[in-house]
């Protein structure tokens, strides 16, 4: 008998492609295909293959230059009339993936990028081994799929074009919990940005990490899952919202902490005083603007950009604080202000430090209680400028000092309401004062009681005795007779001892005088007398006796004698002088 066989028939395969390099499990669907030996030839080349049912029959393709190639099948001595196509292509390559860290939560766009792959409906990425999502063609090296999380940690990366050949690159993506923002510190900068901030919360990546201030992105440096250091970019004064968007550019949960505020930038426009002692404590005041009521206000003083020291500085208003100077060596300094602690006004203000005022005598060292005195004080290191002042005692009140020099200023001291010593201090910027002690006496005025006798002769020489009280021989007395001043003897605190001097006849005063304290506040009446001396009865006359006839030649001793019309009286009788000297005159009685 003959037997009739039904005919090899060939349908369908999937996939329809494959790499060139073989291995890909294909699946031919038809009729007729049992048997205990079949073999698939692809362009030729056999392969062996297995007939999962009468239906279909699975081989594998076998290595091959690309291209299409006739796919038929053989069972037994049976082989198909019909042939079926299947093309060999260059294998698809993963060489990287951009964002290669993406959130756990959600789905995300990445771009894989790599080569040789076909724009096909089975074009796919797969995630994880399992997780398989169709891809979107952008070229042969790059092409888009949509991320989602299979776990949490690094997951594998893998693209086919046919479906069913996927690459094994070792191309990972890290799903990541979704980073937050918990705070950013300073929490506020100057409105001109390029403030160094760091942004704290969790799950923050390494990688491109973008924080996002307001509208604008900016690039930072990752430090750790909870941090990251930003440079702020400019903005309007006022609050922003802060968000990180990580190096996958996907934003986080914003809380209120995490807000950044944008304020004006600090300036410095004046300073009060600009110098002090090196030995610090001086209360600076710094005029200018931006400045705001921040537990990190404070002043930087430093020195050719070096920090001597920062201190803190007590808000006074928005456009004045006061800062104490630290320490610090000779010379100028530059001081900045900063309200956050990072960002610092730059506008230059300097600031001396050097040697402070000392003290070493004046001169005078006393004078009257009642009177202002003009006091030459004597030291080192007097600066000239508005702040150069002199301090009385403990008052608070000091007085503007006249600079003279590095060495001496002249202060005028007020009057004292009670006689005593006062320490005379100077200051250079009226804050840091000398600490020398040296004192200036005030002193009780000097009152006269009593002058005897109350007149003498014009001539004067006439010895005077005056009383009163707080005489002082230290005082350089000098008794003053109608401005004409002599001097005297200190005899006690009491009584002094005066030689008048020659005046003309007339009513006049005595006090006392000093060039220490001036003229006493009070005088005493004197008169000076028409006759030449203490006794002019016959005294410095010789002879003093005479016939009654006249015709004596008399030589009478005194002073200021001079002139033709001098005239002798004897006794209401005129009689002509002979002028023989200042001091003697000759007379015929």
């Amino acid at each position: 008998k003959f037997m009739y066989k039904e005919t090899l028939s060939l349908i369908s395969l999937l996939p329809s492609s494959g790499p060139v390099t073989g291995g890909t499990v294909v699946d031919i669907v038809g009729g007729s295909l049992s048997g205990d030996s079949v073999q698939c030839t692809f362009g030729g080349v056999s392969t062996a293959g297995r007939a999962v049912s009468t239906s279909m029959v699975r081989c594998i393709s076998p290595s091959q230059a690309a291209g299409a190639s006739l796919v038929r099948v053989q069972s037994g001595s049976d082989v198909s009339r019909d042939s079926l196509t299947f093309t060999f292509e260059a294998a698809p390559a993963v060489v990287s993936v951009k964002p290669s860290v993406v959130p756990e939560t959600g789905v995300k766009l990445v771009t894989v990028y790599g080569e040789n792959f076909v724009h096909s409906e089975a074009l796919s990425c797969r995630f994880g081994g399992r997780n398989v999502r169709r891809a979107i063609w952008r070229s042969a090296s790059s092409v888009e799929c949509l991320a989602t999380a299979v776990g949490m940690g690094n997951v594998s990366l893998e693209v086919t074009n046919n479906g069913f050949d996927y690459t094994s690159d070792y191309v990972n993506v890290l799903f990541m919990a979704t980073p937050s923002v918990r705070s950013v510190e300073p929490s506020f900068g100057s409105s001109a940005g390029g403030t160094a901030v760091t942004v704290l919360g969790s799950n923050f990546v390494d990688g491109d990490v973008v924080v996002t201030f307001g509208n604008e992105d900016v690039m930072c440096n990752w430090l750790s899952e909870q941090a990251a250091v930003c440079i702020t970019p400019d903005h309007i004064v006022g609050r922003v919202s802060v968000i990180f968007k990580g190096p996958y550019g996907s934003e986080s949960d914003v809380s209120v902490s995490g807000d950044y505020t944008y304020i004006d930038a600090v300036t410095v426009t004046e300073m009060r005083p600009s110098h002090g002692t090196t030995a610090g404590g001086t209360m600076v005041t710094m005029i200018g603007s931006g400045f705001a009521a921040t537990n990190e206000l404070r002043c930087n003083f430093g020195v050719l950009g070096v920090n001597v020291a920062d201190v803190a500085g007590t808000f006074i208003s928005t456009t004045m604080i006061v800062c104490r100077s630290p320490t610090s060596s000779s010379g100028n300094v530059a001081v900045e202000v900063t309200t956050n602690g990072v960002d610092f006004s730059n506008d230059g203000a300097l600031y001396s430090f050097s040697s402070g005022a000392s003290v070493s005598g004046m001169t005078p060292s006393k004078g009257s209680m009642t009177k202002s005195h003009s006091v030459t004080v004597h030291g080192s290191s007097f600066r000239k400028g508005d702040g150069l002042v002199c301090l009385v005692g403990s008052s608070n009140e000091y007085i503007i000092g006249l600079w003279l020099s590095s060495e001496d200023v002249l202060c005028v001291l007020p009057a004292a309401t009670v006689p005593g010593n006062s320490t005379i201090e100077v200051s250079n910027n009226r804050q840091d004062f000398s600490v020398d002690g040296f004192k200036f006496s005030y002193t009780p005025d000097v009152q006269i009681t009593g002058v005897e006798p109350s007149s003498a002769g014009y001539l004067g020489g006439t010895e005077v005795t005056v009383s009163g009280e707080f005489f002082d021989a230290e005082d350089e007395l000098r008794c003053v007779f109608g401005w004409a001043d002599v001097s005297l003897v200190v005899v006690s605190s009491s009584s002094i001892l005066c030689s008048v001097p020659p005046r003309s006849p007339g009513n006049t005063f005595v006090g006392i005088s000093s060039d220490n304290i001036g003229l006493v506040t009070n005088t005493l009446p004197f008169t000076y007398l028409l006759t030449m001396g203490r006794d002019d009865t016959n005294a410095g006359i010789v002879p003093s006796f005479g016939a009654v006839s006249g015709g004596t030649v008399v030589a009478i001793s005194g002073h200021e004698f001079s002139g033709a019309d001098l005239k002798c009286n004897f006794g209401g009788k005129l009689a002509d002088a002979t002028v023989t000297s200042l001091t003697s005159v000759v007379c015929e009685s």
